[in-house]
Parts: structure tokens; sequence; C-alpha cells
């Protein structure tokens, strides 16, 4: 039988949990999890999906110049994903990501930058406009 339960994790989040039990032992056969959808942060407006491509990011520097680098995703979606480069951008930055690949590109911007490495910068961001063509895959609802 089906047993589903709110849990409360210790970052504050929820998450429903449900477990399929053995009526004689009642012991836990399989366990899946799934994100409250109600905490706003977990909240996403297409399904995200492992998926690593090499890309070519281009950006304009403070200055003006115009700049271009060679990175990978980490994990897309049809709103944007989340890449690797060595192409240090800012925060509300625009860019255009192109796919070499495929020759097509889009336009996005930067909504958060971390440092993943010495080398390297992780940057979330997103399309102008949703895009799941961009991808060369099919992203299921």
């Amino acid at each position: 039988m089906w047993e589903c339960g709110k849990v409360r994790r210790c970052d504050g989040a929820s998450r429903y949990q449900h477990r399929l039990r053995d009526p004689q032992d009642d012991s836990v056969l399989r366990q899946t999890d799934a994100m409250d959808q109600s905490h706003a942060s977990n909240r996403r407006r297409s399904r995200r999906v492992l998926f690593q491509v090499t890309v070519l990011i281009r950006a304009e520097t403070p200055e003006g110049k115009r700049v271009q680098a060679q990175g990978f995703t980490l994990s897309v979606n049809a709103h944007g994903g989340l890449l690797e480069s060595p192409l240090k951008v800012a925060a509300d930055q625009r860019m255009t990501v192109v796919n070499p690949h495929t020759g097509k590109e889009v336009g996005c911007r930067a909504v958060r930058v971390e440092r993943a490495s010495s080398e390297l910068f992780s940057v979330a961001f997103e399309f102008d406009r949703p895009s799941p063509q961009f991808w060369p895959i099919t992203f299921s609802p």
C-alpha cells in the first residue's frame, strides 16, 4: 500500500515522501521523493535535465569589448540552464549562448554567477524567451 506524508527537512523545505510497504512485514520496498511544489524556491517553469554539451558564450565587457569563450552545460531546461565557462560575467549581464553543433544561438542573461574552480565560473542563465528547441533533446511535461 502507498503511504504519503509531508516531512520537513532541516533546511526548512518540505517534501512529500511516498513509500510502497509490504503488508506482510511492513518493510519499505521502494521509496521516491518529490519536492513540495508549494515552496517557492522549488518551483520550476520547466523540467531540468542533466545534459552536458559544449557551447560558445558571447558577451560584452564593461569597457564595451566583445568577448567569447567555450564552455559546457551541466543542466538545461526550456528556459535556460547552468553552464561552466572561463568567461567571467556578472549577474544580470546580457550574453548569447551558441550551440556550435547546430549553429543555433539565443539571447539570454546571467541569473547567478559563482566561481566553480580557479579557472571556471558557474553561470545560471535564462533565455530571453523559452527556447526548448535550442537543446538537442525533448523535454517531457
